[in-house]
């Protein structure tokens, strides 16, 4: 992967002094502007787009954009998955593997037999995007690879008026998909998800095979092979298998 295109609803334009602003706030990416499309194109410089989970793009301070608008942009770019936060900061997550979307689907599909069964919460995947404060009491937007809110948290009432999650998730997920990014993956639950009020956090590592367990409270983690499946007491008689469900991710493509 060469380039990114990002499109904007006809409501966001910016103006060549913005354009300029972008460029010199992101300078370990190229980014080319498309008035006429409306879009912005980000090219590879100082790293390969392959090599990384996700990268972030700083926003000029004028460049400001609305909690419709980011809504608007989610859906013009639906192959996307975006996030962004009150330091006007966008983040553009990276396209996977084959079988590493196929673990990931497994993974919710695990937790969603299990939320079906006990009926005790709901399950999301990456278009669930949650509202999480940070230390400084500043928004982040994030989506999950995969997340379990309880009713006990969140009623199912409650949960159906949101466009956008407001109560942090009892668990998520985050899969590794470049392995280079496992480091930032593993700040992003620390700094986003867990600070955020997060009680359990799992990112997981297909290339190494490891995963690693963040809670509520706890600055450190706590890693496992997948040869130990994941238990835990919040989760009653759930149980994640990671090594049996990347083989048979990898099944799937034989």
């Amino acid at each position: 992967m060469e380039s990114i295109i990002i499109k904007f609803p006809k409501g966001v334009s910016y103006t060549a002094a913005q354009f300029d602003a972008l460029q010199a706030l992101n300078k370990e990416v190229r980014i080319k502007p498309n008035k006429k499309g409306n879009q912005i194109t980000f090219h590879e410089s100082e790293f390969p787009f392959d090599e990384v989970s996700f990268f972030h793009v700083q926003l000029p301070t004028d460049f400001v954009i609305t909690e419709e608008q980011f809504e608007e942009i989610c859906n013009i770019n639906d192959s996307a998955k975006l996030e962004f936060d009150d330091y006007n900061q966008l983040t553009i997550n990276m396209l996977t593997t084959a079988i590493v979307s196929a673990f990931t689907a497994l993974i919710i599909v695990t937790i969603l037999n299990w939320a079906r069964t006990h009926k005790k919460g709901r399950v999301y995947g990456e278009t669930g995007r949650y509202d999480l404060l940070d230390t400084m009491e500043k928004m982040k937007r994030r989506a999950a690879d995969a997340s379990y809110l309880s009713y006990e948290s969140a009623p199912s009432a409650l949960q159906n008026q949101w466009r956008f999650v407001q109560v942090p998730p009892d668990l998520a997920i985050e899969v590794v998909s470049a392995p280079q990014s496992l480091q930032k993956e593993i700040d992003k639950m620390r700094n986003d998800w867990i600070r955020g009020g997060t009680k359990v956090g799992i990112v997981v590592n297909p290339h190494t095979q490891n995963y690693y367990v963040f809670e509520l409270g706890d600055i450190g983690y706590t890693p496992y092979s997948f040869n130990i499946p994941f238990t835990h007491y919040l989760f009653p008689s759930l149980s994640l298998s990671f090594n049996d469900l990347l083989n048979e991710a990898k099944e799937q493509g034989s």
